[in-house]
């Protein structure tokens, strides 16, 4: 089932932003996974009220994990975490702060961009 950008927010990592596994993934997979849902949530295309909010953080998360040397870093700091809440279900909680309207249209502005460039480049 499509997640719904609401769900895509309360995601606590860019790998489950990604709706991708904390493994051996390559870059493909993660751009796979990223054109999916951005196409999805892109906010001219999708009338959900979060949907600009979740284009923004699926970006976000896209851009830090997209180069395979980000993602093993990003990995390892994940997995320190989970052993250190050994137990406790969840990760600290490292989702992107609310933002004010003007920021929140700030960073949709720029992850458009990126998007626009990104679909060029095919």
């Amino acid at each position: 089932a499509p997640r719904t950008p609401s769900a895509i927010l309360q995601c606590t990592s860019h790998f489950d932003v990604l709706g991708l596994p904390v493994s051996d993934i390559t870059d493909e997979e993660v751009r796979s996974a990223y054109r999916a849902l951005a196409l999805a949530t892109h906010p001219d295309k999708c009338t959900d009220a979060h949907a600009a909010a979740a284009f923004v953080r699926i970006s976000e998360a896209y851009s830090a994990i997209r180069d395979a040397r980000d993602r093993t870093a990003y990995k390892e700091r994940i997995l320190e975490r989970r052993a250190k809440a050994a137990g406790i279900n969840g990760l600290d909680d490292i989702r992107v702060p609310e933002l004010s309207q003007d920021a929140l249209m700030e960073r949709l502005r720029h992850w458009k961009e990126q998007w626009a460039a990104e679909m060029e480049a095919e």
